[in-house]
């Protein structure tokens, strides 16, 4: 989703709609819980996928490793 982008220009109820309740939200930043990834092996910090959010849309995407 974040290579393709296809969460650029949702809303921010869109996106709930799609990826379900955030852990985190603010007027710029909403944020999901995605787990522990097991490419880092002994990984202490969970992952996170991070949305930036400009007039209530989408306008960037990253994971927060």
């Amino acid at each position: 989703m974040i290579e393709s982008k296809k969460l650029i220009g949702l809303t921010s109820g869109e996106l709930k709609s799609l990826l379900g309740e955030a852990d985190y939200e603010d007027d710029s930043i909403i944020s999901f819980y995605i787990g522990y990834s097991p490419k880092h092996f002994l990984n202490m910090d969970p992952d996170w996928l991070k949305t930036n959010l400009i007039d209530g849309k989408v306008s960037n995407t990253y994971i927060r490793e």
